[in-house]
């Protein structure tokens, strides 16, 4: 007959281990707390580049892995390391290739986010642990009544990792632990000081990986048909004048400033690109202001636990760091429509987060990515037809055969 677990036997856990320091020191305070560790580091080793580490700021180079490695055997707990070069290939880097070619905005962070968080809940699956701890800057709260999960942002407001959970699915958020939820940076930079840790944290911005470097461009070309990728025309917004030519959609990144040269463009204008024609190969472009809306339509949207979706929602829609009043009218098939306070400059394409209140530990309420940007008139069906409705219109009850 199997023994029954008791509550004073050791939790086993899965400790993600990137080489970074905050996931260091995640692992440290859980030795701390007589938990059974098993570490576990995601290399997607990049193959297509022959320095990736110029390209991939989270790259597992050699010397990052030896240190792992010794870090581990210091703490005296199993290692194991996970190449995904198959499932980076196709899940991250073949979607910055399909996003490049529409001219979308890049979301390869939050795609290799997913992969990994998904890599390490089915290692947890396949070792029989019971749970898995990341060195994220967030909270999650379990619901002991209804068991529903929660996100809701870190004390440290700078480094608040909450919108790249807001993503991932339920099934792993359940069992997820955070030991870094409560503290910041700077305290966490203390604790690795009296861990006598040698980790350093990557200096890492979203989206910043797969930057226009020669390799990729080279990597790029090798794997789009050259129709795809052809030269081109820049106009302004509704195609009134040509601003100059591009070499290439892939030369240029969605929402970003583009340099024009035609004859209707004047030295010191700035613009951004507002849309690309895969048909014709023409780049739209805007002025800044052109970019800010009040409104904006949400695909992919994911609702948290315990938020209902069947009313409209009081929230606050962080961007650059800045909180910004907004209600959520949440619609069918997976959209929402954003209703904000203020126009905001609202990038196509971008994952937006939507939180209770302003500030540290708030409620992550859903997450969505921006589809359509303008304002909407939200039309009540029921009063807009009674006041349509002729007056000769009256009901009957005559039935006819």
């Amino acid at each position: 007959m199997e023994k029954e677990k008791t509550a004073h036997e050791k939790q086993t856990v899965i400790v993600g281990l990137s080489g970074g320091l905050n996931s260091a020191v995640a692992a440290m305070l859980l030795k701390i707390q007589k938990m059974d560790l098993i570490a576990v580091t995601i290399a997607p080793g990049p193959s297509f580049t022959t320095d990736p580490d110029k390209n991939f700021a989270c790259h597992i180079n050699q010397e990052r892995l030896q240190k792992i490695k010794d870090f581990c055997h210091s703490l005296n707990i199993p290692h194991h390391l996970i190449q995904a070069d198959e499932s980076f290939t196709d899940k991250v880097a073949g979607r910055w290739i399909s996003q490049k070619i529409c001219g979308a905005i890049k979301d390869q962070c939050f795609s290799c986010h997913k992969m990994r968080m998904r890599f390490l809940f089915e290692k947890m699956i396949e070792l029989g642990a019971s749970g898995i701890a990341t060195g994220h800057f967030a909270k999650v709260y379990m619901n002991p009544t209804n068991g529903d999960v929660s996100i809701s942002s870190a004390n440290d407001e700078v480094h608040d990792q909450s919108s790249l959970l807001s993503s991932v699915d339920n099934e792993i958020l359940h069992k997820l632990i955070l030991p870094l939820s409560d503290l910041s940076m700077k305290e966490v930079t203390k604790l690795a000081d009296n861990f006598f840790l040698s980790f350093k944290e990557p200096e890492i911005k979203i989206h910043h990986c797969f930057p226009n470097t020669p390799e990729l461009l080279t990597y790029f070309e090798a794997n789009v048909p050259h129709s795809l990728r052809e030269e081109g025309d820049i106009y302004d917004l509704g195609r009134e004048h040509n601003l100059g030519q591009h070499k290439g959609i892939h030369h240029i990144d969605f929402n970003s400033e583009v340099e024009t040269h035609g004859k209707h463009s004047h030295s010191g204008d700035h613009y951004k690109i507002a849309k690309y024609s895969m048909r014709d190969k023409v780049v739209e472009v805007g002025h800044p202001e052109s970019f800010k809306s009040k409104g904006v339509h949400l695909m992919n949207c994911q609702f948290l636990d315990g938020v209902d979706s069947s009313f409209p929602l009081k929230c606050y829609l962080k961007i650059n760091n800045e909180f910004y009043e907004a209600m959520v009218f949440p619609k069918n098939l997976q959209g929402a429509y954003l209703e904000l306070e203020e126009s905001v400059e609202l990038p196509l394409g971008e994952l937006v987060t939507c939180y209770k209140r302003k500030g540290k530990n708030s409620k992550v309420l859903m997450s969505g990515t921006i589809r359509i940007r303008g304002n909407f008139h939200l039309v009540q069906r029921d009063e807009d037809m009674e006041d349509e409705a002729p007056e000769s219109a009256a009901p009957t009850h005559e039935k006819k055969f």
